[in-house]
């Protein structure tokens, strides 16, 4: 678990933030789970929260970049909910079904949106996910702003995959 101390370390401390990351639990997710790495927007070009890729081959595990505004947006407690209940499951996701980002990344988002079978299942991945994150128990301790936010998005996408796809 992560502790609140160890967050607001990592938050103030840019040097010290790959080795709070290194000692995140991934728990169930951990098999699953290559690496968490600090990627600050210097590195790729711009600024993002979280993301999960992997080497597009079954069985390899992902690795889970988590950028600055992570460490700007969220509570410890909010923080630690996405990076193992929403992060987790996509590398799950992943390691069991690679090609699935290898199609995403061969795509812009103009086209996906053009190729219903790859937008769906894009949108299922993201569902389970965010159920995921609602149904632990760490999702109680969550702030309530990160609580509405998640859960909103959680029926934004539900409610488009039912009332668009068969």
């Amino acid at each position: 678990m992560i502790t609140e101390r160890d967050y607001e370390v990592a938050k103030e401390n840019l040097d010290a933030r790959q080795a709070f990351l290194d000692g995140i639990d991934m728990e169930k997710y951990a098999p699953f789970v290559k690496r968490i790495r600090n990627r600050d927007k210097t590195h790729i070009g711009r600024n993002f929260t979280m993301g999960t890729n992997s080497c597009f081959n079954l069985g390899r595990q992902a690795i889970i970049h988590v950028g600055n505004s992570a460490f700007q947006d969220y509570s410890s407690a909010d923080f630690y909910n996405v990076i193992v209940h929403h992060e987790g499951v996509h590398a799950k996701q992943l390691y069991n079904d690679p090609l699935t980002l290898l199609d995403v990344g061969k795509n812009t988002m103009g086209t996906i949106f053009k190729k219903p079978k790859l937008l769906k299942k894009m949108l299922v991945m993201e569902v389970e996910a965010y159920g995921n994150q609602m149904e632990h128990p760490s999702f109680e301790e969550c702030s309530p702003r990160y609580q509405e936010k998640i859960w909103n998005r959680h029926e934004l996408l539900a409610t488009y995959v039912d009332n668009n796809f068969e």
